[in-house]
C-alpha cells in the first residue's frame, strides 16, 4: 500500500510538472506575470498528487511474486549444463577483458570498451530476453519494511543535501532566473544577469524553455523567501528524497530478487562517484533542472518504458507523453538525449515486436522533438561557452569518472546488468545500454553536436542509462535456481546463492570505499556545513548582503569575481559588472563595453599581473554606470588604484572596501 501511495504520487507529480511547463511556455510566450498563479497551481498540483495516488492503490494487486511477462510461454526449465558453461566462460572473458581496457583506455581509448559492452550484451543477454527461460524462483515484491527502509534512506539524502556544499558557477544563470521571476514575475526572453533584460541571452543561446527556474522562483514568492532559500534549502531536499524513490522504482521494475540490497548498493555508488557526473549529477546540484532529469526523471522513464513493454499501455503512454513535456521543462538538452532514449525504447520495441512500447517511445519523444524545433530557429548553441566538441574520449570520462577501479566497475555492471534484470523489461535494459554506448562510436559526437549545436554539453549524450541502478543490479545476479542446475545439495542451494550475492554486495562495497570519491570530499571540492546552508561562498554571500543594506544609487555593482556571482544568485534587482567571466564571452553586447567590463574585471580579481591603469578604470566606471565600487580588503594594489580613481578613502564592508557614488 505504501508504495502504491507514494509511486502513484510521483505519477501525478509528473503530470503537474507537465501542466506547468506548458503553462510556462504560454507565460513565455506572452510574458504575463506567473506569480498570481502560484497558489492555484498548487492546488491543481496537489489534486494531480492525490488523484495520482488513489489511482495507483485503487489498481494494485496483492503481488505473490514478481512474474515476467513470458512466464507462461512455454520454454525449458533451465538451461543446459553446455549453455551454462559458455555463458560462464562469456562472463569471466567479458569482465576480465574490459577491466584490461578500462586499465589502458589512455592508449586505447573510448570505442574498446564500447565495442566490447555492446557485443556482452548482444551475447548475454539478447539470447535470454529472445527466448525467455521461466524463473519460478524469483522473490515475493518488497514488503513493508523494504518500503519503509528505502523512505528512510530518501529522508537521510535529504538530510545530506542540506549540508553538502559543493558550489556550481552555473547557478549564476538558474538561481539567477528563479531570482528574477520571484521579484519581477516575468519568465524574461533576454538576459537577467548582467542587466533587466538589456541583452540577449548570455548563457550559452537559445530559447529559456526550461520551466524549473520559473517554478522556483513562483513558490519563492508565494512562501515570502528568497529564491536561492527555495532552491538549496526546501527544493532540494525534496528532490534528493524523490532521487531515490525513482530509482527504488527502477529496481522494483528491473531486479527479480534482492531488491533492497540492489537499491542500497546503488545508492553507496552514486555516494562515492563525486568524480564522476554520477555523481556530480545527483543530490549535490539537484536544484537544478538538468541534475533533476537525470538523477529523478530519466529512472522514472525506464520505468514507464519498461511499463510499456509489459503491455499496460494507456496509463504508460500517457505518462512517457507528460515526461517529454518536463524533460523540456527541465533542461535544453532535452532534444539531445531525447534520440538515444527513444532510440533505446524503438530498439527494445523492435525486439519484443511491442505496439504499447512504440506508441510509448513515440509519447515521450513529441515534447522533446517540438522543443529541439523550436531551438533550431534560435541561436543554435545549447552550451554555455563556444568552444570545440568534446571528443569521445573526454566523453568516456566525464560519464565514468577518472579513478580506475570506479570506472571498471561501472563499465562491467554496463555490460553484465541486462542479463540480470526481468523480462521483458530485460530487452529495455539491454537497448538503454547498446544505445548509451553506440555514442561512443566513431563520428557519432560529431553527428550529434552538428544536429543540435550542443557544443562543450554533447557529452550528455553518454548519461542517458541509469548507471548506478546497473551497478546495483549486480547483487540480484545470482539466481536461487543456479544452484539447483549446478546440482549444488538443496540444503546448501539457499545459503550458497545468498552467499555470492554478499561477495558482489561486498566487493562493490570495497571498490566505493577504497576506489571512489565521495559526494562530499573536499577532493572533489565539496564539503559538510555544520548547518544547512546556501551552495554559495558563505563569506561572498554576508558580504553581499552586508553591501545591499546600504543606500546604493541606481547602477552597476562592482566587486571582487566570489562577490559578483554571489550577487547575481541572491537577487535580480541589482546587477555585477560580470556576473562570471565565462558568460562575458557570449554577452552580445558592444566591443566597447565587453573591453570596459573586462577592464574592471582585470582590477577587482586577484592575479599577480598589472593592475589596469587609473585612466583605465576611471573611464570603465563612467561609461558602464557603475554605482557601487569593491575591491577585496587584502588587495593592496587593486585598492589603492579604487582609492585614485573615486578621489577618497574606501569604506570597510565585509571582506571588502568599497566606494558608493552619490546618487
Amino acid at each position: 500500500m505504501l508504495a502504491a501511495v507514494i509511486d502513484g504520487a510521483v505519477d501525478g507529480a509528473v503530470v503537474a510538472g507537465a501542466l506547468w511547463t506548458l503553462w510556462y511556455q504560454l507565460a513565455l510566450a506572452l510574458q504575463f506575470d506567473l506569480r498570481p498563479s502560484g497558489w492555484p497551481f498548487a492546488v491543481a498540483a496537489l489534486l494531480c498528487v492525490v488523484v495520482g495516488a488513489h489511482r495507483a492503490v485503487a489498481a494494485a494487486r496483492p503481488e505473490e511474486r514478481i512474474v515476467a511477462l513470458d512466464d507462461e510461454r512455454p520454454g525449458p526449465a533451465r538451461d543446459s549444463t553446455r549453455r551454462l558453461a559458455v555463458r560462464a566462460v562469456l562472463v569471466v572473458v567479458g569482465v576480465v577483458g574490459l577491466v584490461q581496457i578500462v586499465r589502458d583506455r589512455d592508449s586505447l581509448g573510448a570505442v574498446a570498451p564500447a565495442v566490447v559492452v555492446i557485443l556482452l550484451v548482444v551475447l548475454l543477454a539478447w539470447p535470454v530476453v529472445a527466448a525467455p527461460t521461466p524463473d519460478a524462483r524469483e522473490e515475493e515484491a518488497p514488503g513493508m519494511v523494504s518500503h519503509l527502509v528505502v523512505v528512510a534512506a530518501g529522508l537521510a539524502l535529504g538530510a545530506l543535501s542540506l549540508f553538502l556544499v559543493r558550489y556550481d558557477a552555473d547557478d549564476v544563470y538558474y538561481v539567477n532566473r528563479a531570482a528574477w521571476v520571484a521579484e519581477h514575475g516575468t519568465a524574461h526572453l533576454r538576459d537577467t544577469m548582467f542587466g533587466p533584460g538589456t541583452f540577449p541571452n548570455s548563457y550559452g543561446g537559445g530559447l529559456p524553455t526550461p520551466s524549473i527556474e520559473a517554478l522556483q522562483g513562483v513558490a519563492a514568492s508565494m512562501l515570502g523567501v528568497e529564491a536561492g532559500t527555495f532552491a538549496y534549502l526546501l527544493y532540494t531536499p525534496v528532490l534528493a528524497a524523490a532521487f531515490v524513490w525513482a530509482t527504488w522504482r527502477l529496481v522494483r521494475t528491473w531486479a527479480p530478487r534482492r531488491h533492497l540490497l540492489v537499491l542500497l548498493v546503488a545508492i553507496l555508488f552514486v555516494l562515492a562517484s563525486g568524480a564522476s557526473i554520477i555523481g556530480n549529477y545527483s543530490v549535490g546540484r539537484i536544484w537544478q533542472g538538468k541534475v533533476t532529469a537525470y538523477a529523478v526523471l530519466l529512472p522514472l522513464v525506464w520505468a514507464y518504458l519498461s511499463r510499456a513493454a509489459a503491455g499496460r499501455s494507456r496509463s504508460a503512454t500517457v505518462l512517457l507523453l507528460c515526461s517529454g513535456v518536463v524533460f523540456v521543462g527541465l533542461t535544453t538538452s532535452s532534444a539531445l538525449l531525447m534520440p538515444v532514449i527513444v532510440g533505446a525504447g524503438l530498439l527494445a520495441a523492435l525486439a519484443l515486436r511491442s505496439r504499447s512500447l512504440l506508441v510509448g517511445a513515440l509519447a515521450f519523444a513529441a515534447a522533446p522533438l517540438v522543443n529541439g524545433l523550436v531551438q533550431a530557429f534560435g541561436p543554435s548553441v545549447i552550451g554555455t561557452q563556444p568552444v570545440g566538441v568534446t571528443g569521445a574520449d573526454q566523453v568516456f570520462a566525464i560519464a565514468f569518472g577518472p579513478g580506475t577501479a570506479m570506472v571498471a566497475l561501472a563499465v562491467v555492471a554496463t555490460a553484465l546488468a541486462p542479463g540480470v534484470v526481468r523480462r521483458p523489461a530485460a530487452v529495455v535494459a539491454g537497448a538503454a545500454v547498446v544505445a548509451t554506448m553506440a555514442t561512443f562510436l566513431p563520428g557519432v559526437i560529431g553527428i550529434a553536436d552538428a544536429a543540435t549545436g550542443a557544443g562543450p554539453v554533447v557529452w550528455r549524450l553518454a548519461i542517458a542509462a541509469p548507471t548506478w541502478v546497473f551497478v546495483g543490479l549486480l547483487v540480484a545476479a545470482p539466481a536461487p535456481g543456479l544452484a539447483e542446475r549446478l546440482r549444488v545439495p538443496e540444503r546448501l542451494a539457499r545459503p550458497a546463492t545468498a552467499g555470492v550475492a554478499a561477495a558482489i554486495a561486498a566487493l562493490a562495497a570495497a571498490v566505493c570505499v577504497t576506489g571512489g570519491h565521495w559526494l562530499w570530499s573536499g577532493e572533489v571540492g565539496a564539503r559538510l556545513a555544520s548547518r544547512p546552508v546556501w551552495k554559495v561562498d558563505a563569506v561572498a554571500l554576508a558580504d553581499v548582503r552586508a553591501a545591499r543594506a546600504l543606500d546604493v544609487p541606481p547602477g552597476l555593482w562592482l566587486m571582487p569575481p566570489a562577490q559578483m556571482e554571489a550577487l547575481s544568485i541572491l537577487t535580480a534587482r541589482q546587477h555585477a559588472v560580470v556576473p562570471r567571466i565565462a558568460y562575458l564571452e557570449t554577452l552580445d553586447a558592444t566591443a566597447q563595453q565587453v573591453s570596459d567590463r573586462r577592464v574592471l574585471f582585470d582590477l577587482v580579481r586577484r592575479h599577480p599581473g598589472p593592475q589596469p591603469s587609473v585612466a583605465d578604470v576611471r573611464t570603465a566606471l563612467d561609461r558602464l554606470d557603475v554605482s557601487l565600487a569593491c575591491v577585496s580588503a587584502s588587495a593592496k594594489r587593486a585598492g589603492r588604484v579604487l582609492t585614485e580613481v573615486v578621489g577618497e578613502d574606501l569604506r570597510r564592508i565585509g571582506t571588502m572596501r568599497c566606494h558608493v557614488r552619490d546618487s
